[in-house]
């Protein structure tokens, strides 16, 4: 999960490049596991850094990302939700932030090792992001200052 997390921070660093799913620079072993996990899907922007293909898309109405390998293989699903979608014990524990912030963001990430919720919180120029531990309480993320 750390190497995700890592991953995903070079990778929003990085300038990425957009191929259509018919270019012969996605690889078809790439767009062919998509298609297994997604199959219901057809509309998908794709890009890719460092190795790594980002498929964005629209599943059971709702936004989804989804990062695989080069050889194809699933990395992560990374999804939007609201904070009424939190397991409960998630849900309680954010209460105790939210006389102070408010919510900018909310997302799980799913990989083969579970599911992660980070929630990025703001109060004036102060950011910070939690992250889940065990889907029953929350842990300090990052916290940045903006000046």
């Amino acid at each position: 999960m750390k190497l995700f997390i890592i991953i995903l921070s070079i990778s929003s660093l990085l300038v990425t490049k957009s191929v259509k799913a018919g270019d012969e620079k996605i690889n078809p072993v790439i767009t062919n596991a998509f298609q297994r996990s997604f199959s219901d899907v057809k509309e998908v922007k794709w890009s890719e850094a460092n190795g790594f293909y980002k498929a964005e898309f629209m599943y059971n109405n709702q936004y989804m990302t989804s990062y695989f390998n080069g050889d194809g293989e699933l990395v992560a699903n990374t999804q939007q939700i609201s904070s009424e979608s939190l397991p409960t014990r998630l849900q309680a524990s954010l209460k105790k932030y939210m006389d102070r912030y408010w919510i900018t963001d909310l997302f799980k990430v799913t990989t083969e090792e579970g599911t992660v919720y980070y929630v990025s919180l703001k109060s004036g120029d102060e950011v910070i992001m939690l992250q889940s531990v065990a889907d029953k309480k929350w842990t300090s993320f990052k916290k940045t200052v903006k000046l």
